[in-house]
């Protein structure tokens, strides 16, 4: 009896969570301001293959690319040989302990608009994940970064991130919170930036009927950056979104959204946004899959004289998994949001492309690279001094090698390269970067 109330009730709940995280996707593009992009570049952030446990009862053979004659992809049984069970498990609650330390020698980083160092980066790092039933999860990272360069101050950043969800007959409810502190050398501000942002968001979602779903999101940010001249200091935004969607069939659905938001800044105009995209989802056979949508931002900046900015906006990213252990990915997304500047907004456009692809067995590669252009607009006459006009179009690759050891551990080499182009003077950059990485992790 309990086996057929799943089965009966698990498609509805399926349909809870994706309108309940389209919703939430909707209010992240709301927020004003993210964390900046840093001049150091991480490793290749390529989607995971799609899970292929039970597809089939086929062995693995451990070949790379070997395909399911069933399914067309291949099954995970047997992959790693062992059974993967974590000691630090107390009936509903799982902690998930990790260290790490990381090496990195970087060319071209800024220290000053204009001013270009080398250094070498020791990272020492520690996290916990923790699960608590199936309803709440926790997870806390800590990074200390030391700089062989002087130019450069040694940090600690801090990520915290919980999370909670349940259900209650036809409705789906979501609260999250997160926090998150750095201080690196940002392309914007051309110089290492102290950032701390807090954002808390709270989802609910209603199934009306089979095929169509409501949900709304509320959130709220917190965001300060320092440590550079004309900072637009601190900032609060709150903002409220909703969203339509309606199932097609088997991996086809399509919604309607809408948002509103106020930003609350420390210097500069205050301003309130509306936001309307259409969205379109598409996944074929856990092999290919298509998430698209396109809409408008409207901003008015109060009390400033200036016009309303209109800008349209939009996203794409296509997942393609020709076999088990091949991932490709494309992507492309277009935004509107305050920058760390005083009196200025950012328009961003980027495109990336990745690879990732299993080698012997035992080795992973993966590669990503892209183009990303911003240009930035005025919110008061005469705009931040220097910045006024600014246009940045940067480029970026980075690549990896990693290998696991003792079942848990992951050793990695990574190349990185990234240069910035600007009409401003000092914001531009050229930087190559090399890393060697080791992970503990359960």
């Amino acid at each position: 009896m309990e086996n057929k109330l799943q089965k009966s009730f698990s498609p509805r709940l399926t349909k809870l969570q994706t309108a309940l995280w389209c919703a939430m996707a909707l209010a992240l593009t709301l927020v004003a301001r993210t964390h900046g992009q840093s001049v150091l570049v991480g490793p290749p952030m390529i989607p995971a293959a799609p899970n292929a446990a039970g597809a089939g009862g086929d062995t693995n053979t451990g070949d790379t690319n070997q395909l399911d004659s069933a399914s067309g992809s291949v099954s995970a049984a047997g992959a790693g040989g062992f059974e993967n069970r974590n000691p630090f498990q107390w009936g509903p609650i799982i902690l998930h302990p990790r260290v790490g330390y990381g090496l990195t020698y970087g060319t071209g980083l800024q220290s000053q608009p204009g001013q270009t160092s080398k250094s070498a980066i020791n990272t020492v790092s520690a996290g916990l994940g923790l699960d608590l039933g199936h309803h709440w999860d926790l997870n806390y990272s800590a990074a200390a970064a030391f700089y062989s360069d002087r130019k450069f101050k040694n940090s600690v950043n801090h990520d915290l991130a919980i999370h909670g969800h349940t259900t209650y007959e036809d409705w789906g409810f979501n609260l999250s919170q997160s926090v998150a502190i750095s201080s690196d050398p940002l392309v914007e501000t051309a110089q290492q930036t102290d950032q701390q942002s807090y954002n808390t968001s709270l989802g609910a979602s209603y199934q009306i009927n089979s095929s169509l779903s409501a949900a709304v999101t509320a959130g709220q940010q917190l965001h300060s950056a320092s440590g550079f001249t004309n900072s637009v200091g601190s900032s609060i935004d709150w903002s409220l979104s909703g969203s339509l969607n309606y199932e097609f069939g088997p991996g086809v659905s399509a919604g309607l959204g809408a948002g509103w938001g106020y930003s609350k800044v420390d210097i500069g105009p205050d301003n309130t946004y509306e936001d309307v995209s259409l969205n379109f989802n598409w996944a074929f056979a856990r092999k290919l899959s298509l998430s698209l949508n396109g809409g408008a931002q409207i901003r008015q900046f109060i009390g400033s004289g200036q016009p309303s900015l209109v800008s349209p906006t939009f996203g794409a990213t296509l997942n393609y998994h020709p076999f088990l252990f091949t991932t490709l990915y494309l992507s492309a997304s277009r935004n509107l949001g305050a920058s760390f500047f005083q009196n200025q907004v950012t328009e961003n456009t980027t495109i990336n492309i990745g690879l990732s692809q299993r080698l012997f067995k035992k080795y992973q590669l993966s590669a990503s690279g892209g183009y990303g252009l911003s240009n930035y607009q005025d919110t008061s006459p005469g705009g931040a001094m220097g910045i006024t006009g600014r246009s940045d179009t940067r480029t970026f690759f980075s690549a990896s090698l990693s290998r696991s050891f003792l079942k848990r551990g992951t050793a990695a080499l990574t190349y990185s390269k990234s240069e910035n182009a600007s009409n401003s003077r000092g914001y531009g950059y050229n930087s190559d970067q090399v890393g060697l990485s080791l992970s503990y992790s359960y």
